[in-house]
């Protein structure tokens, strides 16, 4: 059985979601989505953080499902329900 379940987090928020493999990143169907990954994060793609020859690099969509968000001054949290919000 395969669990697809990712979690995300940084500093000040925290989220739930789907992970999904689109494939390999240099898959003719990744095309655009690469060009924009790369246009994104150019100050550091090509610098040795990511090699498109490795079989193993993929592109993972994640689709958030819920979350929280904590207001850094007052430490108020706001719940995040993504899927209410993209239905």
């Amino acid at each position: 059985m395969n669990n697809h379940g990712v979690a995300v987090c940084g500093m000040w928020f925290t989220a739930h979601g789907i992970g999904e493999n689109l494939g390999h990143v240099l898959a003719g169907e990744n095309a655009g989505i690469m060009e924009k990954l790369r246009a994104v994060f150019s100050a550091w793609y090509s610098n040795r953080h990511v090699d498109e020859s490795d079989p193993n690099t993929y592109v993972l969509r994640i689709r958030l499902t819920n979350g929280f968000l904590i207001e850094h001054e007052s430490n108020k949290r706001y719940d995040i329900d993504f899927e209410k919000l993209t239905a």
